[in-house]
């Protein structure tokens, strides 16, 4: 049974113990935090009357991490027609006041994912009216401002461009704590003595084994045979970086992304010349990026983010028309999902006068180089072109895909990067794509197009 002792000093949840003070309160309800979110609204369901006051801070400083979802639960509050005000000091307190006599303090903040956390909060009968503990929750309510809608929105919009870094830097944080001393050791021996190195085997194919020792620069595949020297890749941040999948996002809503374990920018990437000069190569942020998962060679389109890859696309229709002699076509690439040793990018290029016509290159791209295995006319019987017509269209095309510098120019106009306009919450997949385990990621120039591989470390 509970004592009252018990009702008073709590070292667990304290959801129930607000709900119940909250539906008893007659009067009035302030609440003080420094960060709050939707719980409130269903905490505050509990309430019979409407004077309810909401103090907490803007401060990004004084909420942290969790500054956006501060900022959407302040909203919330908003649309409900709850009175928000903002404290000008340096809010730490958590306390709930009912009829400006009973009160709940403790460290538990008014956020469901503080529900999870170790928190105490005491929760006396005694009335405090007239005390001075009384005297400067009421002062903390009349120096704060009264929030409205159109500064919350505003404060969103300044965070819109730089969200990413700061739900990176704090799910690196959060993710590497929790397994830093159980696998420290074993990812040091792992990561730092195996390497991957590529061969030319007797008939100019490549080939690759596993070797253990000091690694060498990140490798990447030859696939044309002509035994190039391998080009060496750019860095992220001029660091080694290994990545893994994560689960980022909010604790309710959690999803997976490929996630760095040191702190690098993977939109900036450097190379040191044959002098030592480093050569820097910038990507555009949330830009999508063609991607090589080697030693597969499986391709697709990251979005490229500072400190997270969430997104990949798997095909591509680009509205842009290439110029290939003097025709103007449309190009579809494709990524397949197996068979990447023959082949891992599919081009379809048709005339944009007569898309009846065209041709599917096969196409195997390791970064640096490209070469086609396939060529495939596709025709269309019941078009209103003749198949003499629709023949000579694509003996045209074929004499000037034969062209390695128009070949060229093709792979390029697949590979630029874009901006996809229609990611949401809901398409986050990149645990569709990248394999569970350590990869090691770094950046090729074919041309002027920048191609990210990730190299599988355990394949």
């Amino acid at each position: 049974m509970a004592t009252e002792l018990d009702r008073c000093f709590l070292a667990r949840d304290a959801y129930e113990h607000w709900a119940r003070r909250i539906g008893e309160a007659e009067n009035s309800i302030v609440i003080f935090s420094p960060c709050v979110d939707s719980l409130l609204i269903g905490l505050l369901a509990n309430a019979t009357q409407t004077d309810v006051v909401i103090v907490t801070s803007l401060k990004p400083d004084v909420v942290g991490w969790g500054y956006r979802d501060h900022l959407l639960g302040v909203q919330s509050l908003l649309s409900q027609g709850l009175h928000v005000r903002a404290s000008p000091q340096h809010l730490s307190a958590t306390a709930l006041l009912c009829d400006s006599r009973l009160v709940s303090v403790g460290s538990q903040p008014f956020t469901e994912e503080a529900r999870g956390f170790a928190a105490a909060t005491l929760g006396p009968a005694n009335d405090i009216r007239g005390s001075d503990f009384a005297e400067v929750l009421q002062d903390w309510q009349g120096s704060a401002r009264t929030v409205e809608s159109t500064l919350v929105a505003e404060l969103l919009d300044m965070l819109a461009d730089s969200m990413d870094d700061v739900a990176d830097a704090r799910q690196g944080l959060v993710s590497g704590f929790d397994a830093l001393m159980e696998e420290k050791s074993e990812t040091d021996e792992k990561l730092l003595g195996v390497h991957i190195v590529a061969e030319l085997d007797e008939e100019g194919e490549t080939t690759y084994r596993f070797a253990v020792g000091a690694p060498p620069p990140l490798l990447a595949p030859v696939a044309d045979g002509l035994g190039r020297a391998l080009a060496s890749p750019y860095l992220a941040s001029n660091k080694r970086t290994f990545a893994r999948l994560r689960q980022v996002g909010s604790s309710w809503d959690p999803y997976p992304s490929l996630v760095p374990d040191v702190d690098v920018d993977m939109t900036i990437w450097t190379q040191a010349d044959a002098d030592g000069a480093p050569t820097t190569v910038r990507l555009h942020r949330l830009l999508m990026y063609p991607l090589i998962l080697n030693p597969s060679g499986r391709m697709a389109f990251a979005r490229v983010g500072r400190r997270r890859i969430s997104y990949v696309r798997q095909a591509v229709d680009w509205s842009d028309p290439v110029l290939i002699g003097d025709r103007l076509y449309t190009l579809k690439a494709r990524f397949p999902k197996q068979h990447f040793e023959q082949e891992n990018m599919h081009l379809v290029v048709r005339p944009t006068a007569r898309p009846a016509a065209g041709v599917e290159l096969g196409v195997r791209f390791d970064g640096t180089s490209g070469t086609l295995t396939r060529l495939i006319s596709l025709q269309d019987g019941e078009s209103d072109i003749d198949p003499t017509g629709q023949t000579a269209l694509l003996r045209e095309l074929t004499v000037h895909l034969s062209d390695a510098s128009v070949l060229e120019g093709v792979l390029r106009s697949a590979l630029k990067p874009f901006r996809y306009k229609t990611l949401g919450r809901d398409n986050h997949n990149a645990d569709e794509f990248f394999p569970e385990g350590w990869l090691e990621l770094a950046l090729f120039k074919f041309g002027d197009r920048s191609v990210v591989t990730a190299t599988d470390l355990h394949p």
